[in-house]
């Protein structure tokens, strides 16, 4: 099931992005990592792409949990269950996901949902996430960031859902 694949996916990614030594050691020897062999991404590149792999899915578990429908919020409880331990990563992302799940526990009607929400509430721990203000301000010190040969718009502090407009497309590339 895709909770299972991205608490696999997440996990990996979590463990790179911890510890700059393995990342060094373990995912420059990655093929993903080896798109372009004569200029490998950097750390810091690997930590800017984690932080908008984790914009992209907050975005999709949002969705599901502001849509009216049980499954789609059901589903997305069992998922962030599955995920807890490696989602959200950053603070700013546990404070938009607790504001949308503290509303489903006082608004929602059902009770199953309220328990899914309060279950998955009750196991995350927000000492633990990274603040991603300090990360995003060291980004923000340059105008681009280069990533694999490939630019990408530095992350803006202010509306992080925005950052991920077009990561991987070069400056001055059209829309496909």
């Amino acid at each position: 099931n895709i909770g299972r694949f991205l608490a696999d996916v997440l996990s990996t990614f979590d463990y790179w992005r911890n510890n700059p030594d393995v990342f060094e050691k373990e995912a420059r020897q990655h093929p993903l990592m080896n798109l372009e062999p004569e200029e490998p991404m950097p750390y810091q590149g690997w930590r800017c792409v984690v932080l908008i792999l984790e914009i992209r899915l907050w975005r999709a578990i949002r969705s599901l949990l502001t849509s009216s429908g049980y499954m789609e919020i059901n589903n997305a409880f069992q998922t962030l269950q599955q995920i807890k331990n490696y989602f959200p990563a950053y603070k700013n992302t546990f404070k938009k996901l607790e504001a949308i799940v503290t509303t489903i526990v006082h608004d929602d009607p059902r009770n199953d949902i309220k328990l899914l929400a309060r279950s998955y509430m009750n196991g995350l721990d927000a000492n633990k996430m990274i603040d991603d203000e300090v990360f995003q301000t060291d980004l923000k010190k340059r105008n681009d960031f280069k990533i694999s040969g490939v630019m990408t718009k530095k992350i803006d502090k202010s509306d992080s859902d925005k950052a991920t407009k077009s990561p991987l497309r070069p400056s001055g590339t059209p829309k496909s």
